[in-house]
């Protein structure tokens, strides 16, 4: 997500900052030759989760405090 992060109507200066702490864990099998499938699992403990709002304070987005995504791929090996 993007937002313009000028001033505000009533002309106060916005922005935000999101961090996180991250852990994963991957594997790797070669298949054949240069090929190898890798598989992936990654978690996210957000500790900075900023709010979107509009001007009228409507709320528009905030991050989950916990996040985790599954990864799968093929990579080959070229020299």
């Amino acid at each position: 997500m993007s937002a313009d992060t000028g001033p505000l109507a009533d002309g106060r200066e916005v922005g935000a900052f999101w961090a996180a702490a991250s852990a994963s864990v991957w594997v790797r099998q070669r298949i054949a030759g240069p090929a190898r499938v890798y598989g992936g699992v990654e978690m996210l403990g957000i500790v900075l989760r900023p709010r979107f709002v509009l001007d009228d304070d409507t709320a528009l987005h905030r991050s989950a405090p916990v996040a985790a995504r599954a990864v799968v791929g093929l990579e080959l090996d070229v020299r």
